[in-house]
């Protein structure tokens, strides 16, 4: 049996609101107009349905350690992957800080600061 994992892991460098950590996308109006930020989502490119959620944990990363979370890591979750389809990731505008603010929008400082981790991992598993 072939399973195809792929661990994918976003740092940001702030602390995000767990309620937007969230799939699909939502409908905000500025006073103008509505206008669709994307949240996380997960897709591959056979049109075969993809299971994945998000989870967060937040870190310590002051120096000295206060015991206070400064930033959070979003690790996109999903069900097992097809061995020969392609998939694209996306962690969209619509995700915010814990101050509400937007995280591509208004906060140009923070995406500078995404490190992406993708790690492809072949698991063989057989009975013995």
């Amino acid at each position: 049996l072939k399973v195809l994992l792929i661990i994918l892991l976003c740092m940001f460098n702030s602390l995000l609101m767990s309620s937007s950590l969230r799939t699909g996308s939502i409908e905000i109006f500025n006073g103008m107009d509505t206008v669709r930020h994307k949240l996380i989502n997960l897709w591959n490119f056979s049109g075969a349905p993809t299971g994945y959620w998000a989870a967060k944990e937040d870190f310590d990363t002051s120096s000295p350690l206060d015991g206070e979370a400064d930033e959070t890591q979003v690790e996109l979750r999903h069900t097992q992957f097809a061995d020969a389809t392609s998939y694209r990731a996306q962690i969209g505008s619509g995700i915010k800080d814990i101050y509400q603010r937007s995280s591509y929008k208004q906060r140009e400082d923070l995406i500078e600061h995404i490190n992406f981790l993708i790690i492809l991992t072949e698991l063989r598993v057989g009975l013995s």
